[in-house]
């Protein structure tokens, strides 16, 4: 299940507002276990990421209803929606990729390879800095977070939507 919580600023209080299933009979779940949640921009769809069975849980929030399980990258843990809403990215813990799809229909639109466990995502909608010798014109950039390495790894994004690696930050205490 994937609860939903109000929060009150004022206080910082949260407090139950439901719960929607994950699969498709949560009496018998399997194995099932849902890590990261995604909602689409127009507020009406949620994307769980079921890290153990390899799938994305497409819930409606209108009905409340899970509408889709649709398979995917083997241990997705991290969701991120892309600019636009049609596409979004899974991060795999297992296969040391980024995984993109098509948001409508579950497909697989990429595989862009980065380090062990890839975690988290961060998007950031501003260009890259490249010098006047890199005739490639960023319009974002893409910060993977990969656990095992103590690297987050950047990519700078395309307006054509296309991933190239620009540079890999230590991130480690020591050398």
């Amino acid at each position: 299940r994937v609860y939903h919580f109000n929060f009150n600023p004022q206080t910082g209080e949260l407090s139950a507002a439901g719960e929607f299933a994950a699969v498709n009979d949560p009496n018998s779940p399997g194995h099932s276990f849902i890590g990261d949640v995604a909602v689409s921009p127009d507020g009406h769809l949620l994307y769980a990421a079921d890290l153990l069975e390899n799938q994305i849980a497409v819930i409606n929030l209108q009905s409340g209803r899970l509408i889709e399980r649709w398979k995917c990258c083997r241990r997705p843990f991290r969701i991120l929606i892309l600019p636009g809403g049609k596409q979004f990215l899974v991060s795999s813990w297992a296969d040391a990729s980024l995984y993109q799809y098509d948001a409508t229909t579950g497909t697989q639109v990429a595989q862009i390879r980065v380090a062990p466990h890839p975690t988290d995502l961060f998007w950031l909608n501003k260009p890259a800095s490249t010098d006047n010798s890199d005739r490639v014109t960023y319009s974002a950039r893409l910060f993977v977070a990969a656990a095992n390495t103590n690297n987050v790894y950047v990519y700078g994004v395309t307006a054509a939507g296309e991933f190239n690696k620009l540079e890999v930050i230590n991130t480690s205490l020591t050398p």
